[in-house]
């Protein structure tokens, strides 16, 4: 099986210019960590690469398809959880398209003996924490410092906090680690928006005060990394430079396209294809 890898497009923000159907890779499924389009958007652009493509889509949602522009009269209604099962709702969307749309937010699939598992992840504000009990103050710059606390709002126009965040995190890192926990006979793919572990960190970021809202801290997977429950393939984004590491057991990988300042400098392939053995 052959997956086509990439995440952080951000329709939302820029035009992209995707390869013509007859230059894209020779895939079998079409891997999507995150950050494609805004929400409301979101069925068009992935009813485009269906149809343009020809290939099932699988994806997790960023936190970049939450964001909403308060000046937009039809943003006001939106909620991260309202857009949630907005793009859950695409799934069935895509019964009526060449191929299907599968979002794994906090979901599972199973195709041709691979098993694949998803969640956002978001992130545990712990990574390369000395002290435990600093969390709070690390909330408390993870507020001064990352838009989501200003652009996503929860229902009822509550704003969207660290400890919201750390309760998604807490919940989708549970589930991850549950599937991985039951047996299965055959490969298995974890796809996430957030990096699973602080050394996917990539080598430009190095040293940033910033990393700690891009991966979860080791204590969120190490364990499971090095053991038998470790999947073949992680696949994430959010980060903006591509990378390849092996952590224990597993080999983790990013393509993301970024911004278009970005291009040619971030090590972003469009022909980035794993073949799963």
């Amino acid at each position: 099986m052959k997956l086509w890898i990439w995440s952080d497009v951000h329709n939302e923000l820029q035009e992209v210019v995707y390869p013509p159907r007859e230059q894209a890779s020779d895939c079998d499924l079409i891997m999507i960590a995150g950050d494609l389009n805004a929400a409301p958007d979101l069925h068009l652009t992935l009813e485009f690469l269906i149809r343009r493509y020809e290939k099932p889509i699988i994806y997790v949602p960023g936190n970049h398809e939450f964001y909403q522009n308060k000046w937009m009269m039809n943003d006001r209604d939106r909620s991260l959880e309202s857009d949630r099962q907005t793009i859950k709702a695409i799934e069935a969307l895509s019964l009526q398209w060449p191929q299907q749309f599968y979002c794994l937010d906090a979901d599972e699939v199973v195709i041709d003996n691979t098993r694949f598992i998803g969640a956002s992840l978001w992130v545990d504000f712990l990574m390369k924490l000395p002290v435990k009990s600093d969390l709070p103050q690390r909330m408390w710059m993870a507020r001064q410092m990352l838009n989501d606390f200003h652009a996503i709002s929860m229902q009822e126009g509550k704003r969207f906090t660290p400890e919201d965040m750390l309760e998604l995190h807490r919940s989708d890192a549970a589930y991850i680690r549950q599937k991985l926990a039951e047996p299965f006979d055959g490969s298995t793919v974890v796809l996430t928006h957030h990096m699973p572990h602080p050394d996917c960190t990539p080598p430009a970021y190095a040293g940033q005060e910033a990393n700690f809202l891009f991966a979860c801290g080791a204590e969120a997977f190490n364990n499971i990394l090095h053991s038998e429950q470790a999947p073949d393939i992680w696949i994430c984004g959010h980060t903006h430079h591509a990378f390849d590491v092996q952590i224990g057991r597993s080999r983790i990988v990013c393509n993301p396209y970024g911004y278009r300042w970005e291009q040619g400098r971030n090590g972003f392939r469009w022909d980035w294809v794993i073949a799963m053995d």
